[in-house]
């Protein structure tokens, strides 16, 4: 008698335990749905280089970021000391990074420019940083800050 009792109790147990375990994963899943719809999908990987234009370059590989931060965010979130000015036609322009400050004039001078890396090149940013969704790039994007000289 007591074995049969013992037994029922550990069905029953086992029932109630496998119950709730399956509550808490269903609570959970659709919370992290609701999530990855607020933030705009899973998160990505970026890769960020800033070259400072005299040899020294620093990689910030394996950044996290949210689905549809652009490269502005990438860089924000690699560095703090970074200054810059809004347009609102056109977006950020970056005007130093790390104490390294663009020098010049419209016509010429040195600058923090912005590329992204695809099909084994380095391609130059189409539009203002704050504008540019990572997620463009896939998964994992790979990003260059570079202090270069220009002219026009």
């Amino acid at each position: 008698m007591v074995e049969k009792r013992t037994l029922a109790l550990a069905v029953l147990a086992t029932l109630v335990w496998a119950s709730t375990a399956t509550g808490f994963a269903a609570y959970y899943y659709i919370n992290f749905q609701d999530l990855l719809t607020v933030i705009g999908g899973a998160p990505i990987k970026v890769d960020v280089l800033i070259d400072y234009g005299n040899g020294t370059r620093e990689w910030h590989n394996g950044t996290v970021l949210f689905a549809n931060s652009t490269v502005f965010d990438a860089l924000l979130s690699v560095t703090k000391n970074v200054k810059f000015d809004v347009y609102p036609s056109l977006g950020v322009l970056v005007t130093e990074i790390n104490g390294v400050k663009n020098v010049g004039n419209v016509t010429s001078g040195m600058a923090w420019m912005w590329y992204y890396w695809e099909k084994e090149s380095w391609n130059w940013g189409p539009e203002a940083c704050d504008k540019y969704i990572l997620g463009k790039l896939g998964p994992h994007s790979i990003i260059l800050w570079n202090y270069t000289s220009y002219s026009y």
